[in-house]
């Protein structure tokens, strides 16, 4: 072979020694196979072990939720806080039933695990459960099939632990198996209230979670406790409720450990590899490298000729294209650095084509912006940046900035060249922070910088921009002692609205002088005159109850939050804070004309003018609240207890197919509490009103059964969302299911037929 020169000299070795370089690999691999097969399963297993901690984690985390909220609910912590029964309580205990009922419904539902929910009140010695109310604890273990003294005992020892969460596993005769015990203890001192909120959970069906997985080459696993405990996982290796000892385990040399740490409890994930598997693979991957390196001798030294002779002929013409024959002959030995210098030359450039055509790119940009702004859509139709403008800003909303320094009366104009450096520091700021956030674009016009900003069509958007642009208000004053005045204009969608939001904002500027603020967008001075004020009916029902029920503080305090809101919080014009004046107004002669005493308060609308101060305007108000609140209605006679549940009694009936219908939303009505209506009603009737609107609901269930509808239509009828609720809630009080009802109706009318 006739050498050439430098250059293939080069060539050839580099061949030589890349060949080189995986067969010495190879070979170094071939005796550390065993060592690099352990590292990769353990790197699988890792993996492997995130995903079982991801699944149980998400699981347990459920479970927690549940004992959580079940911990925190006022009916259980109204019974944890009695210290015996006496009998009257049964309307909580009736309530306790239906809270835990939609639990378990929960727990059940999800991934099959859950079987049971119940809480422990150690005060009163009982235990409530969905399916045996509240009990004794005896009875409660007979219910639940645990007859094993040992066993209560323990479970007893495990719910007078005060802790967040604490699991131990038990055999369970009623569900065929061991089972999980999970309890939250709710206790607090302040409120003298004790509970402990536990969940049944299914072992096998919590484990059929990790068996899912598709577990090859033998591997084996296990979930253990705080304390080492087994709480499931594969029987050969370590059974239920026994301690773990990895490190006799390890010793052996039979398996790989992979360990990982629960993220929600104390709990450890497992995974157990047995060392014959690292074997296996050791041998076949030997058996494959070994072929390989035969083949590679064989063909190596084919292919590295082959491709050294092939490549140097490309070489010598692409040197031919730079150089001539005398340079070639005296270049010759060194061609790798004659063509790295001609490829330098081309680079430098290229990048110096590259920025011209950058240059002119952004110019005309900027150009394309400014006719976006100036004219309409429509006229832009020959642009040709207008395509790249159209991914930046054809999307969702777009709304239009004008900055420009705040200029004061006796001011005077600064140079140029302090006007082009401020323009530049509102052009940097500005546009790198807002674009961090949103797609944007800056230009220079009128002087003036405008900043075209597209919110991405996602709500809530417009809000972050104001406090972006609010913020770089301060840091420009703090940090370079700018005054900057800024109007925005509105939301629109597209290009076309570009030029639309740009009018708005050269509108809003015209009010920064008026209104002698830093931002104003063109949202605060449209309709200026008309502008709303916040006082909701919500609020305005609040301030009549709470001076209906003679609580002159709690209707001071809504009608305080309700002026600072509107008089310091909101910018409502002149004329709105008149109408909010004039409004609470009326609210105060509507509660003096209800209590009946409105010929007694001397309540005058010219007593509050919105050239008071805010401080007083609340004084005065706080003093007419009082006075009616002081005021007992003349010839007014107060109604008896019998005649309020017959009104009430009728707008149950009246309202029975409103969803919102239950016993809070009647008290309101009848400005009660919920507690005291209920005493009252029980008082009168010997019922309880929550079984007095179910019990009404069902009765015209039934009617509208019998007229045809479906079970689905006659829950929305009847003022129930839930076909699941309707269906529980109407076999509770008939016996029966509205199906079987339904096909006993159909049977009747044939045989009548």
């Amino acid at each position: 072979m006739k050498m050439k020169g430098t250059a293939y000299k080069k060539m050839l070795l580099s061949f030589i020694v890349v060949f080189c370089l995986p067969l010495c690999l190879t070979i170094a691999f071939y005796f550390y196979s065993d060592r690099v097969m352990e590292k990769q399963l353990e790197t699988s297993n890792a993996n492997l072990l995130q995903t079982i901690r991801n699944v149980c984690d998400q699981e347990i985390q459920f479970y927690q939720n549940i004992l959580l909220e079940c911990s925190a609910d006022s009916t259980v912590k109204e019974l944890g806080s009695l210290d015996e029964l006496t009998g009257f309580e049964y309307e909580i205990i009736e309530e306790l039933d239906e809270k835990l009922a939609r639990y378990a419904v929960s727990i059940a539902g999800f991934n099959k695990a859950g079987k049971d929910i119940f809480v422990y009140f150690p005060k009163i010695g009982h235990i409530g459960g969905h399916t045996s109310s509240v009990v004794t604890v005896p009875s409660y273990f007979e219910g639940v099939l645990i007859r094993d003294e040992n066993v209560r005992a323990q479970i007893m020892q495990q719910l007078h632990i005060k802790s967040d969460f604490t699991p131990n596993v038990y055999p369970n005769k009623r569900w065929a198996g061991n089972m999980l015990l999970i309890t939250r203890t709710c206790w607090q001192r302040a409120e003298n209230c004790e509970a402990t909120v536990g969940i049944w959970i299914s072992c096998d069906q919590f484990a059929k979670h990790v068996a899912s997985v598709d577990w090859t080459y033998g591997f084996e696993w296990l979930i253990l406790d705080e304390e080492n405990r087994v709480i499931v996982g594969t029987e050969n290796v370590a059974k239920t409720g026994s301690v773990f000892d990895e490190k006799a385990l390890t010793g052996s040399g039979d398996y790989l450990v992979n360990r990982i740490g629960s993220r929600n409890t104390g709990w450890s994930y497992v995974l157990l590899t047995p060392k014959g598997v690292v074997r296996e693979f050791s041998s076949q991957i030997r058996l494959f490298f070994f072929v390989s390196l035969a083949l590679c001798v064989l063909l190596g030294y084919f292919v590295t000729r082959k491709i050294a002779v092939m490549n140097y002929a490309p070489l010598e013409n692409l040197l031919r294209s730079f150089q001539s024959k005398k340079e070639a002959t005296a270049r010759k030995k060194d061609e790798y650095s004659f063509l790295q210098e001609q490829i330098a030359t081309l680079q430098a450039s290229k990048t110096d084509l590259q920025k011209t055509i950058s240059r002119s790119g952004k110019a005309m940009k900027k150009w394309a912006l400014i006719d976006l702004l100036t004219k309409p859509y429509l006229s832009n139709g020959g642009i040709g940046e207008t395509g790249a403008l159209f991914e930046l800003f054809g999307q969702g909303s777009n709304i239009v900035l004008l900055i420009r320094e705040k200029m004061s009366d006796a001011s005077q104009p600064d140079p140029e060249e302090n006007d082009s450096l401020k323009m530049f520091i509102i052009d940097n700021v500005f546009n790198e922070k807002v674009g961090e956030v949103f797609p944007c674009a800056m230009v220079e016009l009128d002087g003036r910088q405008v900043l075209v900003v597209n919110d991405g069509g996602k709500p809530g958007m417009e809000e972050k921009l104001w406090e972006i642009v609010c913020d770089l208000q301060v840091t420009v004053m703090e940090y370079f002692t700018l005054s900057i005045a800024i109007a925005a204009g509105g939301r629109h969608v597209g290009l076309q609205g570009i030029h639309e939001s740009y009018l708005e904002a050269r509108e809003a500027e015209e009010f920064i002088p008026v209104l002698e603020q830093d931002f104003i967008t063109y949202d605060e001075i449209r309709d200026n005159t008309h502008r709303k004020y916040d006082y909701s009916t919500q609020t305005e029902e609040r301030i009549l109850s709470a001076i209906l029920n003679n609580n002159a503080e709690l209707a001071n305090a809504f009608i305080d939050k309700l002026l600072e809101l509107n008089f310091t919080q909101n910018r409502t014009t002149s004329n709105m804070r008149r109408c909010l004046l004039m409004d609470l107004y009326c609210t105060l002669l509507k509660a003096a004309d209800e209590k009946g005493c409105i010929e007694q308060v001397d309540v005058r609308q010219n007593s509050f003018s919105i050239e008071q101060p805010v401080q007083e305007l609340k004084e005065r108000y706080f003093r007419l609240v009082q006075r009616i609140c002081e005021q007992t209605p003349q010839g007014a006679e107060v109604s008896s207890d019998k005649e309020l549940c017959q009104k009430v009694l009728a707008y149950v009936r009246e309202n029975y197919s409103n969803l919102n219908l239950n016993v809070s939303q009647v008290a309101q009505q009848f400005h009660l509490s919920p507690s005291n209506l209920s005493a009252i009603y029980k008082k009168e009737t010997g019922r309880s009103l929550l079984k007095e609107i179910n019990e009404i609901r069902i009765e015209y269930a039934v009617v509208f059964l019998r007229q045809g509808y479906s079970v689905v239509e006659t829950a929305e009828k009847v003022g129930i969302t839930e076909s699941s609720s309707f269906i529980r809630l109407f076999k509770k009080y008939m016996g029966i299911t509205p199906g079987q009802m339904k096909s006993r109706m159909n049977k009747t009318t044939e045989q009548q037929e």
